[in-house]
């Protein structure tokens, strides 16, 4: 899959499949991989750059004066700090935000939780789990038919098993 990065594209039909050995585009593929890390150590070194010239600016910005009124760029009238105070309040609102979502699903969890440890106990042990599934549904019914037949069966070759017995 890189290697097809590496080849001349396409904007139509995608990588161009040109007669280049296996050799060459390796040896490409590791020189572009080393431009590739240049590029990104420089970019690295840029964004920590701008982050430090952004937070020295808002620095300035909060010793000159958060009442400090000036006219921004869209022509209102408001200090900049007013503007970073508000930021803070926004994410400080989001931080409750995820804190309380955070919350209900560990209660909704131990909800469930609690709720599981309830059916495992109300089922019962044992091997066959005692109940519940479609399975033992239909294991039980087939118990219960055969029982019916047995009892019929007797019935008809006139000794009843226990139970009641007829005074003559």
């Amino acid at each position: 899959m890189a290697i097809l990065q590496l080849l001349p594209q396409n904007p139509v039909h995608g990588p161009m499949l040109t007669r280049t050995s296996e050799h060459e585009l390796i040896e490409n593929g590791e020189e572009s991989k080393e431009k590739e890390e240049e590029d990104d150590e420089e970019e690295g070194k840029e964004g920590e750059r701008r982050k430090k010239r952004e937070e020295e600016e808002e620095e300035e910005e909060e010793k000159e004066g958060r009442g400090g009124e000036r006219e921004d760029e869209g022509g209102q009238e408001g200090g900049r700090g007013e503007e970073v105070e508000r930021r803070r309040e926004e994410e400080e609102e989001g931080e409750k935000k995820k804190k309380k979502k955070k919350k209900k699903k560990e209660e909704e969890e131990e909800e469930y939780e609690r709720r599981s440890e309830k059916k495992e106990e109300e089922k019962g042990g044992g091997r066959r789990g005692g109940g519940g599934g479609r399975k033992g549904r239909r294991r039980r019914k087939k118990k219960k038919k055969k029982k019916k037949k047995k009892k019929k069966k007797e019935d008809e070759e006139g000794r009843g098993g226990g139970g009641r017995r007829e005074e003559e």
